[in-house]
């Protein structure tokens, strides 16, 4: 702009008015001139990214349209079962108190495990009570047969940690363990203070376990979960012997 006025007024000996109006327009217009193309520029480039925002939007609104697809499935699908069992229970109940009392405690289990997941942590008072439903309904398949030795101690109501990771470590106990030695019983203990939650789940190995890979993958599943909230504020680790094989959670609580 400097260099434009100087060629103008000393090289080609261009006489300015003395109108100071004139002069402002003159100084307007050549400023407009030499900045137009980078105000068409930026004109241009706040037009490629409104464009480019409206198409994120336009995905992130499909997203989002489908995750409520998901939530209004999950929804409709657990009310379904629900409503099937408590119309199987109707049927079977008067017939045989047994197969009834099964099938509603299975119901419970169910509705346990979609209402804890609703959520990103569960009180350890309705996980406790998920595991002791589970062993009501694994106490009315095997009967007599099943041996268990559960322990509970503790502020179960007061402490919340993320949904189904006991009653998951409860779970491989069953899958993989042998469930009717008395000498070797499946062994659950809970005990949770101001301080920590201590879990222990022990259980004798069956002669055909090989599914060694599955466990390993199940407990590193949990693992990352619990890293999620605890950060390094938690040990889960397994020991395991040629029979036996029993897996330990310690979570400290943050303060």
């Amino acid at each position: 702009m400097a260099f434009k006025y100087f060629f103008d007024f000393y090289i080609y000996k261009i006489n300015f008015p003395k109108d100071k109006s004139i002069l402002k327009n003159y100084f307007a217009y050549e400023i407009w001139r030499i900045y137009q193309p980078t105000i068409y520029a930026y004109a241009y480039w706040v037009y490629l990214n409104s464009i480019k925002d409206q198409k994120l939007r336009l995905e992130a609104e499909k997203k989002l349209l489908k995750t409520e697809i998901d939530f209004l499935k999950a929804q409709i699908n657990p009310h379904f079962v629900f409503n099937t069992l408590n119309f199987v229970y109707n049927k079977v109940a008067s017939i045989d108190k047994e197969s009834g009392e099964a099938i509603m405690s299975l119901t419970r289990l169910m509705r346990n495990s979609v209402e804890s997941t609703k959520h990103e942590q569960a009180t350890i008072a309705s996980e406790v009570n998920m595991i002791e439903e589970y062993l009501y309904l694994q106490k009315l398949r095997f009967g007599n047969r099943l041996c268990v030795e559960f322990k509970k101690e503790g502020l179960f109501s007061f402490f919340a940690i993320p949904p189904l990771i006991l009653i998951s470590l409860v779970e491989n106990a069953f899958k993989y363990g042998i469930i009717d030695d008395a000498e070797n019983p499946i062994y659950i203990s809970i005990k949770v203070d101001k301080d920590a939650l201590y879990f222990v789940c022990k259980n004798k190995k069956r002669v055909d376990f090989e599914d060694k890979e599955t466990t390993a993958i199940g407990l590193g599943n949990i693992k990352r979960r619990l890293e999620i909230y605890y950060d390094h504020n938690y040990d889960l680790y397994a020991n395991e012997t040629i029979d036996i094989y029993e897996v330990f959670l310690n979570i400290r609580w943050k303060k």
